[in-house]
């Protein structure tokens, strides 16, 4: 089988993936549509957009990959449906409150720590200024990462409890090994899906 009639056979495979999920979760959500991303990006092999209630799901090097199985797919896209099913990410007060420390605050506070540190010599402050904007930069990414990480570890959950815990490890490991700002790294989301039984 060549990657594009591969690719073309495994997008089907995420569209019936989509369904199944949507049909058995309860969400005031309407459905999401799903767009398949002509892009190369390493790493990010999907995402949720809730802006647009839109599943991305990349093509290049994930569904036309052969030695990609089909339950690490399965996974992926599992993980991205549980944030369209996430009731803590849904409209209401809790909602819009970690949204807006996530999206607007801690890249505002991180930004201003930048600002600090780089903007020290040019402005003739001390040394003290540039370690307050270690400070507060670290404070950002924090606030980010208080919001952001445990909407991964639900997303995780949801996904493992469809699929089983030794898909999403598997799928994880392909993708994040570091935390970042945004995502926990490999290790700790692997120690949560330690303690989340095969389905």
């Amino acid at each position: 089988m060549t990657p594009d009639s591969l690719a073309v056979e495994r997008q089907r495979f995420v569209l019936t993936t989509v369904a199944d999920a949507i049909h058995t979760t309860a969400s005031p959500r309407r459905a999401p549509s799903v767009a398949f991303e002509q892009t190369s990006t390493t790493g990010v092999r999907g995402n949720y957009d809730g802006r647009h209630n839109r599943v991305r799901i990349r093509v290049p090097g994930f569904l036309d990959d052969p030695t990609v199985a089909d339950d690490t797919i399965r996974a992926a896209v599992l993980h991205e449906i549980g944030h369209w099913a996430d009731r803590w990410d849904r409209p209401s007060a809790y909602g819009i409150a970690t949204g807006g420390l996530m999206s607007i605050v801690g890249p505002i506070v991180c930004a201003v720590g930048i600002a600090l540190v780089f903007g020290a010599d040019r402005v003739a402050l001390g040394g003290q200024t540039v370690l307050a904007g270690l400070a507060i930069g670290l404070l950002g990414a924090v606030i980010i990462a208080a919001c952001s990480w445990p909407a991964e570890y639900r997303a995780d959950a949801f996904a493992a409890d469809r699929v089983g815990a030794p898909a999403v490890r598997t799928m994880v490991a392909t993708r994040r090994t570091r935390d970042s700002f945004t995502h926990p790294g490999l290790a700790r989301r692997t120690a949560r899906l330690t303690r989340t039984p095969a389905t």
